[in-house]
């Protein structure tokens, strides 16, 4: 396994659960900008 070196300072892509609407942020949004809808982050596997 590789070390990566994670930027915490860098944009992340979030995806509305409700209108799909995709949001860079450097922060976790709590909610959708378009349908105030919840967001997930992309980078995270949904299980």
């Amino acid at each position: 396994m590789r070390d990566v070196h994670v930027d915490s300072e860098a944009e992340r892509p979030y995806e509305c659960f409700e209108c799909g609407e995709i949001v860079f942020a450097e922060d976790n949004p709590s909610e959708c900008p378009d349908c105030e809808g919840e967001v997930r982050n992309r980078r995270t596997p949904i299980e």
